[in-house]
């Protein structure tokens, strides 16, 4: 795959037919929407696999967006994913934690993107493909301060550069 210098990725993780477990990949979606015309490429995935690490190894800032039960449900939060030598999550799992990909791409390829984690707080995981309306408002809000505090500044640092 091809990918342009200074590009971004916004991948989108969960299950949309669980209610709100899909928000994260809502939100990479309203993001993407946001992003028109910039080079932002969307990813959807059920979940963080190993394998991803070749498709996003090419990628200057990487944005992974994830519903979870830890938050309050309705609410949001941007962290910036630190870079690190342990890997947590792939020797007991299928599955990685964002960070553990970060580790896997630097590892495998050499490059160490930016990257960021944003989480919504979610409340309803039952089988259905709506979001709960504390849920929704989150999504949205969500999106604009990712697109704001995150796209628009790298790229904008990636013009003067």
């Amino acid at each position: 795959m091809f990918v342009p210098d200074n590009s971004i990725a916004l991948v989108g993780y969960g299950n949309t037919l669980r209610g709100d477990d899909g928000a994260g990949i809502v939100t990479a979606r309203l993001t993407a929407g946001l992003s028109k015309n910039l080079p932002v490429s969307l990813f959807e995935f059920q979940q963080l696999t190993i394998e991803l690490a070749d498709l996003l190894k090419d990628f200057k800032v990487i944005i992974f967006f994830d519903c979870s039960v830890n938050i309050r449900d309705g609410s949001f939060s941007i962290t910036s994913i630190e870079p690190s030598d342990r890997i947590y999550s792939l020797s007991i799992s299928h599955y990685l934690k964002p960070q553990d990909l970060i580790i896997c791409i630097k590892k495998l390829y050499g490059t160490n993107p930016i990257a960021f984690l944003c989480q919504i707080g979610g409340k309803d995981f039952d089988i259905g493909i709506r979001l709960s309306d504390k849920v929704i408002r989150a999504v949205k809000d969500a999106s604009k301060k990712v697109y704001e505090d995150i796209i628009k500044p790298e790229l904008s640092l990636a013009k003067k550069s």
